[in-house]
C-alpha cells in the first residue's frame, strides 16, 4: 500500500535531515584526529575510542550474546574482515594521516574517494551494474579528489606526487569502502546492536598489537586531559 504524500514526504524530509545529521557528527572524527596532536598518538585514540564503544554496549547485547553465539561463530570469517576494515583499519588510518594532513584535506579526501572505491569494487568484484548517473558522480569525485591532491593546480597532474598523509587518508578510504561492501551482505538473524558490538569488540582485540607496539616506543603515554577524555566521548 502507498504511503500518504504528506507522509511520504516528511519521511523523505527526515531521512535527508538525518542523513546531514550524520555526516555533520562523522566529520568531527576528522577535526579530533588533527587536533589531538601531542595529546594522544594515533592507534591510542583508535584502540580507546573502540574500547569505550565496546564496554557501553556490552550490557545491552549480552543476552543476545548467550543466545546467538554459535550463529555468530558461524560467521566469524565475516566479522573478522569487517571489523578489520571497518573498524581497526579506517579510523586508524585517519587518525595518522592527521599528523600530516589538515582537517579539512582529511574530510574532503576521504569522503571524495571513499564513493570512487566503492563503486570500482562493485563492478569489479560484485559486477554490480549502476545506474549512468553513478559513473557521472564517481567521475566528478575523481576530479575533486585531483584538484586537493594537486592543491588546485590541475596542469601538474602529470607530476603529482602523494604524501604520506594523503597514502594514509586514501588506504583509509579503501579500507572504508571494503567495509560497506561487506555489509551488504550482512548475516540474517544478528540483531544491529549485536552486529555493531562484535565489530567493535573484534576491531578493538585487533587493535591490541599495534597499540602495545606504539606504547612501547613513546617515553610517556597518552596525555588524559579534559580535551583527550571529551574527545574520546565524542567518537
Amino acid at each position: 500500500m502507498a504511503l500518504p504524500a504528506t507522509l511520504s514526504t516528511t519521511l523523505r524530509r527526515n531521512g535527508i535531515l538525518f542523513a546531514v545529521f550524520a555526516a555533520l557528527l562523522w566529520s568531527g572524527n576528522f577535526v579530533i584526529a588533527r587536533g589531538l596532536q601531542g595529546r594522544m598518538p594515533p592507534v591510542a585514540l583508535a584502540f580507546w575510542r573502540w574500547a569505550a564503544a565496546t564496554a557501553i554496549l556490552f550490557p545491552f547485547v549480552l543476552r543476545a550474546l548467550r543466545r546467538d553465539g554459535p550463529l555468530l561463530l558461524r560467521h566469524k570469517a565475516h566479522f573478522a574482515s569487517t571489523a578489520l576494515s571497518g573498524i581497526t583499519l579506517f579510523n586508524t588510518f585517519i587518525y595518522i594521516a592527521g599528523r600530516e594532513v589538515p582537517a579539512i584535506n582529511l574530510a574532503l579526501i576521504g569522503t571524495t574517494a571513499a564513493p570512487v572505491f566503492v563503486l570500482l569494487l562493485s563492478y569489479v568484484l560484485l559486477r554490480d551494474r549502476l545506474p549512468l548517473r553513478a559513473y557521472g558522480g564517481a567521475a566528478l569525485c575523481c576530479l575533486g579528489l585531483l584538484v586537493l591532491l594537486t592543491r588546485g593546480h590541475l596542469s601538474a597532474v602529470g607530476q603529482l606526487r602523494l604524501s604520506t598523509g594523503d597514502l594514509w587518508i586514501l588506504g583509509a578510504a579503501l579500507a572504508f569502502a571494503i567495509y560497506t561492501l561487506l555489509v551488504r551482505r550482512r548475516p540474517a538473524g544478528i540483531g544491529s546492536t549485536t552486529y555493531l558490538f562484535v565489530n567493535f569488540a573484534l576491531g578493538t582485540l585487533f587493535l591490541l598489537p599495534a597499540y602495545a607496539w606504539e606504547r612501547g616506543q613513546m617515553a610517556a603515554g597518552p596525555l588524559w586531559d579534559a580535551p583527550a577524555l571529551l574527545s574520546v566521548a565524542y567518537l
